[in-house]
């Protein structure tokens, strides 16, 4: 299992539809950058895909496949 710091500003979630882990069983990575967590997403396996931004306390990204 990969190890995840949740201590950095965004976090990216993966999740399929049908069966989905719940809150932060669905993080699939951590990043210090918006641009980062954007070249993320593409990799990240998941119907549903989000960027949540700790600071602001939103969801910034949403992509549905």
């Amino acid at each position: 299992m990969k190890k995840i710091n949740k201590h950095k500003r965004y976090l990216l979630f993966a999740f399929s539809e049908y069966y989905p882990n719940g809150g932060l069983g669905d993080i699939y990575d951590t990043y210090d950058t918006m641009e980062d967590a954007v070249i993320g997403i593409e990799d990240a396996c998941g119907a549903y895909r989000c960027i949540y931004d700790r600071y602001k306390g939103i969801v910034i990204y949403y992509k549905e496949y």
